[in-house]
């Protein structure tokens, strides 16, 4: 055998190895899904009306929107802090683009991380479009009456308008919530493709797991809730938002607010015209990610820890202010997500302080240098 015959066949062997181990290494990450694909078939088994989602469509998704969304945002992020520590914006770019192209450890790491976020999208789709049916609205009352309780006998709408009531200051609001995505997409990449199953790294994903499961999942479930931008559409009456709508819909006919046109799509899903998406109200899935996400990088980035707090209260107000959510769902969100990431950590130090884990680990460290030296 030459030279090149042998460094290919070693290389596609402990490559092959390498992958092996790091799915192995990433076990935990799948906890979640599991328990997640259980609890709907206890819960959605005996449902006639219920529809698989399929995850080939999930991929594809995340394929065509996530994975563009979170790359442009962790490239603008990498641009930044360049920029502020002085160094070249371009050649610190460039040699990650590299390091990703010439390293197979990275991407052999992140692909188990995010196909257990895919399944868990998957098993959070299939729920929430089946809440209503399940267990019809009946909360909103409860979550209004609360609201007030807590804020001084106001609605917190009324409380933010004197500060948020004007043109700018809802579309600011509108693109805040847009941006969602980008930040959370950007997160899940971030901690995937690390080189390293980390205990922090478990963490994350172990706590956005308990979030989107336990959160999304089962207290969306019990606590069933349309929203504010419903409240007079599922039959209440005294509707304690009609003001704000009303304002809402004011500012969409001068300057499209995106928010109005995906809360009609979602309620013409919900009335039959289309397929469900899902409406779900508590708790607050948008503010309790971020907040996790704001948590999760305390630890590694204080200057991105504070900027995701501040963009996290940007989109607490927007939740309320476009009339997506009640206070209280963002209040019940951020304990929630405190809550999941102190877990987390105990479980994900646990795990890897496992015996078995931690040979595992240095077998890791030891293919990767080995795979890394045997290069064409």
């Amino acid at each position: 055998m030459n030279d090149l015959s042998w460094a290919l066949s070693r290389r596609g062997l402990n490559g092959l190895r390498l992958f092996l181990h790091k799915v192995w290494a990433q076990g935990l990450l799948f906890v979640i899904p599991i328990l997640y694909a259980l609890s709907n078939i206890e819960v959605l088994g005996q449902f006639s009306g219920h529809n698989e989602v399929s995850i080939a469509n999930i991929s594809a998704w995340f394929a065509s929107f996530c994975l563009p969304v979170g790359i442009v945002t962790l490239i603008l992020i990498r641009l930044m802090l360049s920029v502020r520590a002085g160094e070249s914006p371009v050649q610190n770019l460039s040699a990650d683009i590299v390091e990703l192209s010439t390293s197979p450890q990275r991407m052999m790491n992140g692909f188990p991380a995010i196909f257990s976020i895919l399944l868990i999208y998957k098993y959070n789709i299939e729920l929430k479009v089946q809440i209503p049916k399940l267990h019809p609205f009946d909360w909103d009352p409860y979550f209004a009456r609360l609201d007030r309780s807590i804020h001084f006998g106001f609605d917190p709408w009324v409380l933010l308008h004197p500060f948020l009531g004007f043109e700018f200051a809802t579309l600011i609001c509108n693109d805040l919530y847009l941006l969602w995505f980008f930040v959370m997409f950007a997160a899940v990449l971030w901690f995937g493709f690390q080189e390293y199953s980390t205990p922090i790294r478990s963490q994350f994903f172990l706590a956005f797991g308990l979030l989107w499961w336990i959160g999304g999942g089962f207290l969306a479930l019990y606590f069933s809730s349309a929203g504010p931008a419903y409240y007079s559409a599922i039959g209440l009456p005294n509707d304690p938002y009609v003001g704000l709508m009303n304002y809402l819909k004011g500012v969409n006919e001068h300057t499209p607010v995106w928010s109005l046109m995906v809360q009609d799509r979602l309620w013409d899903g919900y009335t039959g015209k289309f397929g469900p998406v899902g409406i779900s109200s508590f708790p607050s899935m948008h503010n309790g990610t971020m907040f996790l996400i704001a948590i999760a990088f305390r630890k590694i980035s204080k200057l991105l820890s504070n900027l995701v707090f501040v963009f996290t209260f940007g989109v607490f107000l927007g939740s309320i202010h476009l009339g997506w959510h009640y206070a209280v769902d963002g209040y019940a969100a951020f304990a929630l997500a405190a809550f999941f990431w102190w877990i987390a950590g105990y479980v994900a130090r646990w795990f890897h302080n496992l015996p078995g884990q931690s040979r595992i680990d240095s077998e890791l460290r030891a293919l990767n240098s080995l795979t890394t030296k045997v290069s064409l």
